[in-house]
């Protein structure tokens, strides 16, 4: 879902007089899909999946040209802390449509052991998934989808046509 972001007095932080709107969207890794030598991780952080707040984001829509040049791994979206990593490709991918990420973590075990339990934690399989957090430029809604295979009801969500 997509929400007003906001500074830290909480006031709607805009663009040319229009509110900014920012989107978590989730994705997986596979068990085991983690190069504990390399402390690399294929991540796919998004597709086009409507998601649990009835969103989808559109492949074609992605402007990184500002992610590439400092591309983070954030940990559960905390802009305030320090990255665990981050991403030395980001693969566009169509068939399925989705965005991959190769993500490295940082090697800081010296002085920082955060990045390494949750390498760790990714290769046993007790995470699995990941979120993309993005800035939407353009959207239009989408109606209300009926109960999905697994029952649940999406409430109306956004489709994301551009996205930073």
């Amino acid at each position: 879902m997509a929400t007003e972001l906001k500074d830290k007095n909480g006031n709607v932080i805009t663009r040319d007089g229009s509110p900014i709107y920012q989107a978590v969207i989730s994705g997986a890794v596979v068990k085991g899909n983690v190069d504990m030598d390399k402390r690399l991780m294929w991540i796919t952080g998004t597709t086009e999946a409507r998601d649990r707040d009835g969103d989808v984001v559109t492949m074609n829509g992605w402007d990184l040209k500002n992610y590439l040049k400092n591309p983070v791994f954030m940990w559960a979206h905390d802009y305030g802390s320090l990255p665990i990593g981050g991403a030395r490709k980001v693969v566009r991918r169509y068939n399925p449509k989705r965005l991959d990420f190769l993500m490295h973590f940082a090697d800081l075990r010296d002085l920082w052991t955060f990045p390494e339990v949750v390498m760790r934690m990714y290769r046993d399989g007790k995470l699995s998934a990941s979120s993309v957090g993005f800035i939407p430029r353009k959207f239009e809604p989408l109606e209300k989808q009926d109960d999905d295979e697994e029952g649940a009801i999406w409430r109306p969500g956004r489709k994301f046509l551009k996205q930073e």
